[in-house]
This record gives C-alpha cells, sequence and structure tokens, in this order.
C-alpha cells in the first residue's frame, strides 16, 4: 500500500475500499490487532490529495489510526536528480525543462514548508487524528548543498516535534554504493555526515528551532 497509483483521475473510492478491508481484516483478526495502531495508506501519499476533501476515512471500530504521507516539499529540491532533470509539456506541446534546486533556506523556502505543516495540522491533527511522515529526506548524492540539505532536516524535525500527534521518519538508504539518500553509515555506526547526526541530538534535546515565531 505504498504509494498507491492511479491513471488518470485519482481513484479515491479504490483507495477507501482498500483501506477498509485493511481495516476490518486486521480488527477481526484477533489479539493485539483488536486495538492495535493502524497506518493508513495515503493517497500517493502526496499531501495535495490526502488534504483534499476526496481523501476519505475508513471506520474503525477502535479508532486508532494514522494518515501516512511522504513530505518532499519543495520536490525540486528533494527529489529532483541534476543528471536526470525532469521535464513540463504545455497546452501546445512544447516541452521546458525544470533545473533540480541545489539550495534551500530562503524565507520563503521556510514560509512554504511552515504552511504545509500548518495544513496538514488543520485538516487531521486538530481533529484527533495524527500524522506519521514515513518518507523525508533530500538526495545527498546530487548537487545538492550539504549546508541547505542540513538546515532543511533540521527545520523540519523541528517542525515535526511542534506538532502534538505528528511524528516524522527519515528516508535513508544508508548505503553510498546504491540509492540517492545516504545518511547513517550502519556499517561503522556513524552518520556520513557527522553534523546532521548532531542536529537530530539537538533536537531530542530540546534544542530545535522555535518554529512557532
Amino acid at each position: 500500500m505504498n504509494d498507491i497509483r492511479y491513471s488518470g483521475d485519482y481513484n479515491f473510492t479504490l483507495l477507501l475500499l482498500f483501506n477498509q478491508a485493511f481495516v476490518d481484516i486486521v480488527r477481526s483478526s484477533g489479539g493485539y490487532n483488536k486495538d492495535r495502531l493502524l497506518i493508513l495508506s495515503g493517497a500517493n501519499k502526496d499531501i495535495d490529495l490526502i488534504c483534499s476533501k476526496n481523501y476519505k476515512i475508513p471506520i474503525d471500530p477502535s479508532n486508532k489510526f494514522a494518515i501516512s504521507i511522504h513530505f518532499y516539499v519543495p520536490v525540486y529540491f528533494t527529489v529532483e536528480k541534476d543528471d536526470d532533470p525532469w521535464y513540463t509539456v504545455d497546452q501546445n506541446g512544447v516541452k521546458t525543462i525544470t533545473t533540480p534546486m541545489t539550495k534551500w533556506g530562503k524565507k520563503n523556502d521556510y514560509n512554504e514548508m511552515f504552511s504545509v505543516f500548518e495544513r496538514l495540522k488543520e485538516t487531521y491533527i486538530d481533529k484527533g487524528i495524527p500524522i506519521v511522515i514515513t518518507e523525508i529526506g533530500v538526495l545527498t548524492e546530487q548537487e545538492k548543498e550539504i549546508k541547505s540539505i542540513r538546515e532543511y532536516l533540521f527545520f523540519a524535525f523541528s517542525m515535526s516535534v511542534s506538532y502534538k500527534g505528528l511524528m516524522t521518519c527519515l528516508l535513508d538508504e544508508s548505503n553510498k554504493e546504491i540509492g540517492d539518500m545516504n545518511y547513517f553509515d550502519r556499517i561503522n555506526y556513524k552518520w556520513f555526515d557527522e553534523k546532521i547526526g548532531e542536529n537530530f541530538k539537538r533536537i531530542y534535546r530540546g534544542n530545535f528551532i522555535n518554529t512557532k515565531l
């Protein structure tokens, strides 16, 4: 149920059918499953789709679930590759190559991230529905400025701990030879970039960015 996609207009009805079947099967399977926390698949993990009125919550007799999303805002910085740039095609068929962002940290970048977190808060958290950001990260093996990657993650996780009812998971492929989001060396038990590791320790100690100012 990861990254559920449909061709054409998004099929929210079918997604609700899958999510409801998931809830019904787990809740009726006995043991601790009656009250187990369930992570419901979002609409392609897309924030705009999940926050739309078309995304429906299945009926859960235990009312113990969270919504899963992926957070790659903005996509031109987090996941667009310099060695494989994207392109758009307008109504006249004219193709325009987009330029991947290599830096992040301007005032409008912070404001954009803050507005997305606030949207999640207003749509779900304020209504008692928790959010799990099951993927967040920035490509580390592309031409992304390391200072920007550090700041992006520090601010994003600072935002995450600022809301009760929200948690965030770093996507880490942990191998410099494969993948493009590599943060922690699980062979030698150390961060590839110690500054990123120190920022996580700062957040754990409560020394994170005050996002409410």
